[in-house]
């Protein structure tokens, strides 16, 4: 899905091949505007090495692009060229030559004819540490270009990081207390999740939940990677119910009394979602441990794995609707855990010695980068569940090392649930 954000509207972005580019110049997606900068080529030299660290200074406030290998003063016409070296050129740039360091991506893309000439796209998030220095000034960025910021924005901008250095610990603990079904009442485990961009904004959401919101984001999760296994409840029972919110939008697979509760002969079925105008994403599902007939109480790592991994997923797609490249923060908690075992062990050959968990709740936090969380999502997980996994120690089940980035043995003849 592509955000509706004028020139850009119904094309590929960021452009990835060279159809895409020829199709982002003959459509305006190129004019000049305070996220992108086209550039024909990297000058070799010092000089040209400065004026490319002002412009990835003033790229970090909102985030933004710079494109090389397109001739604007030539009707934005494709010129490809020389990429040997010029990625590891703007690394060292944006290393050395910016303050505090950032961290760039880049998209090469490659001419048929030669795969040593083509296009480099770079790809700078929003800083949570904006605004940056260059050739020891601030620099931000106008529809017209760079320019260096007076102190007083500057200074306006240093204060913005105090008020985006939220710990997600704190909205994690807002989320448990908030469970519809209270701490005495609970019969089974629940999962409570946040994620949070870095930097958050004011209205962050807005742009992809106007009209149908319900339809928007019920096609999120269903875009997001769902993991093998089947679990219950599932997001997808969370469409049943909808409503706006103060703080945005929530779906729900129960609907809650006036009060904000749920009786909690519902909670094995109970899982919502919520997401906020300002960006972050909440999750909460009412069945990660459970109890067999006999009495035993499980982890049921299928459900405390998958969940964020679908979490994980979604806001892979939320960032790529938004154009958004930064960092995200990832929080979760476990409760109803103590004198939990394992699930899947029995499954797996471990049949005796079952490591019992002694502590009533699991917590844990992350933070990932863009580039991370579309491309690895299972590292975040591990991060964030690895501890617990270990501590029941069924880290090494080849069905839940996918989920957790780790490798799968080839051969395996283990069955599960």
């Amino acid at each position: 899905m592509q955000q509706d954000n004028g020139s850009t509207r119904h094309q590929p972005w960021p452009p990835s091949t060279e159809e895409d580019l020829r199709h982002a110049a003959a459509n305006g997606a190129f004019e000049e505007r305070h996220t992108i900068d086209i550039k024909r080529e990297l000058p070799p030299g010092d000089s040209a090495n400065k004026e490319l660290a002002k412009d990835l200074a003033s790229f970090a406030i909102d985030g933004g692009r710079l494109i090389y290998g397109i001739d604007e003063s030539a009707g934005f016409a494709l010129t490809p060229i020389d990429l040997k070296g010029l990625a590891e050129r703007i690394d060292l740039v944006a290393h050395s030559r910016v303050d505090e360091p950032l961290d760039v991506e880049f998209t090469a893309i490659r001419t048929a004819s030669d795969p040593d000439r083509g296009y480099l796209v770079v790809s700078i998030p929003v800083s949570p540490r904006a605004p940056h220095m260059a050739g020891n000034r601030y620099y931000g960025r106008s529809d017209k270009g760079k320019y260096p910021l007076g102190d007083a924005l500057a200074t306006q901008l240093i204060e913005r990081r105090k008020q985006w250095a939220v710990a997600p610990d704190g909205m994690l603990d807002e989320w448990i207390a908030r469970d519809p079904v209270p701490v005495g009442e609970q019969k089974l485990g629940h999962l409570h999740m946040v994620a949070i961009p870095v930097p958050r904004r004011d209205e962050f959401m807005l742009p992809v939940f106007t009209g149908d919101w319900r339809s928007r984001l019920n096609q999120f999760l269903a875009e997001a990677h769902r993991p093998g296994e089947g679990f219950s409840p599932d997001p997808g029972l969370a469409a049943a119910y909808g409503a706006r919110t103060p703080r945005g939008w929530a779906i729900a697979s129960r609907e809650l009394d006036a009060a904000g509760r749920l009786d909690w002969r519902q909670e094995n079925a109970f899982i919502e979602l919520e997401v906020t105008e300002d960006g972050p994403v909440f999750l909460r599902s009412g069945r990660v441990v459970d109890f067999t007939d006999g009495g035993k109480k499980l982890v049921i790592e299928i459900a405390c794995l998958g969940l964020p991994y679908r979490m994980v997923s979604l806001t892979a797609r939320l960032s790529t609707a938004l154009d958004f490249s930064g960092n995200w923060d990832f929080a979760i908690a476990i409760t109803n855990l103590n004198g939990a075992i394992s699930y899947l062990r029995p499954f797996v050959g471990l049949q005796f010695n079952h490591p019992v968990y002694r502590e009533y709740l699991y917590r844990a936090s992350t933070r990932a980068s863009g580039q991370e969380i579309k491309g690895r999502p299972g590292a975040i997980v591990n991060r964030l569940l690895g501890r617990l996994m270990r501590a029941i120690g069924i880290d090494q089940a080849p069905k839940l090392q996918e989920l957790m980035g780790r490798e799968v043995p080839v051969q395996s003849t283990t069955s599960g649930p």
